[in-house]
């Protein structure tokens, strides 16, 4: 709740009281959510290789807490709550009775967590899966200019046809002894995991697009909904909580595939599920590329009857025929 209450505001935050142009603004707001989504990756790294699952929540949360506005958050609860009731509380009390009570949620949620923390299953580090992919991707830049057909090796190792630049991991050289450390040697087996891994790439690739998309919805929505009228009939819906929308129409969707198509699907395709989990992640990127097509076509028609009855706002002007929603 936190994370949302404060992403989806941050936006018209800058713009009205920093004093900031939207287009700096939602630059910033991209920039916050890449480095929220990319810090997570940091903090189960640190949890998996060093630390354990307890010890980093417990540190990360209270830091979160006094850092409010820039240190990214680890999980994204109560969206919905955030992009509504937050955003009334910021734009009728202010700015600064809405960012208290966003502080008191995470003490709130923190205290609730520590309490709970006699209960928990407590895990010792094991290692870091990308750990072991950072030794194979390193010991593969040093021995580049290796070439299979040295006399310098000791052992052998079975050639992959696939990949053979990878292979070479595994060869022991004479200069690193007896007992080579692991960001110099590597088992056949960490160098088949990572060719797996290069395998699977080009499947979380395709969402990079869809990714960048998403970020839209917390920046350039809220600049289009300044543009609009948002009146729905005596309601008068807040600009900021238009990114509300974007959730509601995934819960519906949903619950649509749950309770129709996904019978439907089982008794045609004799699947447990309708379809596999890959059909259904491009089931999802069909969707979404049809969603952001009728966006781009309904901010076309806005744009141009905004231009044609005199409502062209300056941040108009340098704004894509794109939209997120």
């Amino acid at each position: 709740m936190a994370y949302f209450g404060q992403s989806v505001n941050k936006v018209a935050f800058m713009f009205y009281v920093m004093h900031r142009p939207f287009t700096s603004s939602a630059n910033t707001v991209n920039t916050f959510l890449g480095i929220s989504q990319a810090s997570s990756v940091l903090g189960g790294f640190l949890a998996d290789a060093y630390l354990g699952a307890s010890a980093p929540v417990k540190s990360w949360q209270m830091l979160y807490l006094n850092t409010v506005l820039y240190v990214a958050a680890f999980g994204a609860e109560g969206a919905i709550i955030a992009f509504t009731i937050m955003v009334y509380i910021q734009i009728k009390p202010g700015w600064g009775s809405a960012l208290g009570l966003l502080a008191l949620a995470i003490g709130i949620s923190n205290a609730i967590f520590f309490v709970g923390t006699p209960l928990y299953r407590h895990r010792l580090p094991r290692g870091s899966p990308l750990t072991r992919v950072a030794q194979v991707l390193d010991a593969a830049f040093r021995k580049r200019n290796v070439p299979f057909s040295s006399t310098e090796l000791i052992g052998g190792l079975y050639e992959v046809p696939r990949k053979r630049c990878l292979n070479k991991v595994a060869l022991q050289l004479k200069e690193e002894g007896p007992e080579p450390r692991p960001w110099r040697l590597c088992t056949v087996t960490q160098v088949e995991e990572v060719k797996i891994l290069l395998k699977l790439l080009p499947i979380p690739a395709c969402t990079i697009m869809l990714s960048l998309i998403l970020t839209e919805y917390l920046t350039l929505s809220v600049q289009q909904a300044y543009t609009m009228n948002t009146h729905m009939g005596l309601l008068k819906l807040p600009v900021t909580c238009m990114p509300v929308f974007p959730g509601l129409s995934i819960f519906f969707i949903l619950a649509f595939y749950y309770t129709t198509l996904a019978p439907l699907a089982c008794r045609l395709t004799g699947h447990p599920h309708g379809a596999s989990q890959l059909q259904r992640v491009g089931l999802g990127l069909a969707l979404s590329v049809l969603s952001v097509a009728w966006a781009g076509g309904f901010e076309r028609y806005r744009r141009n009857y905004a231009n044609d009855h005199g409502f062209e706002a300056l941040f108009l002007s340098p704004m894509p025929n794109l939209s997120a929603y």
